[in-house]
């Protein structure tokens, strides 16, 4: 089995991955650091989790284009 191209999305600093949380899988957003990224946020919806990790992604990179 070939595993996913990491990341599957990126947003200025942030990005997204595949997540399994116990027997729930969904999609975690990361913030890109110095030396590791660090976990921002974890969507397990039953449908449009991948859109929605996406959304959260580019709306974390805008609020901070703004704060920059």
């Amino acid at each position: 089995m070939n595993a996913p191209k990491l990341p599957l999305y990126e947003s200025g600093n942030y990005w997204v991955s595949p997540v399994t949380v116990g027997k729930i899988s969904g999609y975690a957003v990361y913030k890109a650091g110095i030396t590791h990224s660090t976990r921002c946020a974890t969507i397990t919806l039953p449908t449009g989790a991948f859109e929605r990790a996406k959304q959260e992604c580019d709306r974390r990179a805008s609020l901070d284009a703004v704060q920059s």
